[in-house]
């Protein structure tokens, strides 16, 4: 799920930038693993709140946009591609902790769904 931290002010990408990255990365897997089945996954949104004080101040409320614009973008390299695409925030949402990562919760549920998606891949 590349890309979250990407949103961060530090790097200022948008989303269609990292998707840029995404495809790069997609690139070299053709490259060097011609055979390798893949499953594209578009990282959770970040909470409202992400960049306030009391939580992670690297990200912008730009930032909160571009997590969000993030899954369609990765949708459609998924779909151009033909490769099996996972939107992890269709499953599971960012903790009210830190409004950035799953809590204990969350990781197995998304667990659950990359299991029951990587099912028809193997």
């Amino acid at each position: 799920m590349l890309g979250t931290n990407d949103c961060k002010t530090v790097f200022g990408a948008s989303a269609d930038v990292i998707g840029k990255g995404i495809t790069r990365l997609l690139d070299q897997i053709q490259e060097y693993a011609p055979k390798a089945k893949v499953l594209l996954m578009s990282p959770i949104y970040l909470g409202e709140k992400v960049w306030q004080e009391g939580y992670d101040q690297e990200f912008s409320r730009e930032s909160v946009t571009v997590s969000r614009n993030l899954q369609s973008v990765y949708e459609k390299i998924a779909a151009a591609r033909h490769i099996s695409f996972l939107p992890a925030a269709s499953y599971v949402h960012c903790c009210d902790a830190d409004q950035e990562h799953l809590d204990a919760a969350g990781h197995k549920q998304f667990a659950e769904a990359v299991y029951r998606n990587l099912l028809p891949l193997l």
